[in-house]
């Protein structure tokens, strides 16, 4: 299917497609063009949605842990209609990355923990991760990691769900500017806000 679409002042442009009944779901491609030029594409998977029936919580996260001491991270497993999910095991993964890199992957370092734990009767699970692991003395620039530990949760009946806690280890501040847009001819403003580890 192809549609014909117009850019506005700013040069986007915004469409939609309904994906096709008569093949089975998967990876579809969509692909731009400009005057039989390619400009651009993008992956869309299309698979069968399927409700989920439990969730994973943390219950005592916190944004930013004290130097030196083992981080604990504790939550629960409930499904929807408020009953525990017992006895389920749990994939966990410890990674880090540069405070300005949204994922551990940019930076290629392998996780810096994986485990596998299991709630208890009660559906509660608890995360200990040692301080060791927390070492920042191989830093090359005047920067910090931010840390994000990630489950997975596989129930009796084959479902699948995740849930992660992104967190900072000690004090911390940086300055952040939101993502725009420029016009020309027109005047460029910036949102800046100043975030921080403190609790």
């Amino acid at each position: 299917k192809s549609d014909t679409l117009i850019t506005g002042a700013d040069g986007r442009i915004s469409g939609s497609f309904v994906v096709p009944t008569d093949r089975m779901n998967g990876t579809f491609r969509i692909m731009v063009f400009a005057d039989n030029d390619y400009l651009n594409s993008a992956i869309v998977e299309v698979s069968e949605y399927k409700a989920p029936t439990f969730e994973i919580t943390f219950t005592d996260a916190q944004r930013t842990y004290l130097s030196g001491e083992d981080v604990k991270i504790s939550g629960k497993i409930v499904t929807f209609a408020g009953m525990p999910v017992a006895n389920c095991s749990i994939i966990s993964c410890l990674t880090r990355a540069l405070w300005y890199q949204r994922t551990a992957r940019s930076n290629g370092e392998p996780p810096l923990l994986q485990d596998t734990i299991t709630t208890d009767a009660n559906g509660c699970f608890a995360v200990t991760l040692p301080a060791k692991l927390f070492d920042e003395s191989d830093k090359k620039h005047i920067t910090f990691y931010s840390y994000n530990l990630s489950l997975a949760c596989t129930s009796k009946t084959g479902e699948t769900q995740e849930a992660s806690h992104r967190f900072y280890i000690g004090k911390h501040r940086r300055i952040l500017l939101d993502d725009a847009t420029f016009v020309n001819d027109a005047p460029i403003k910036l949102n800046v806000s100043i975030e921080s580890s403190d609790p």
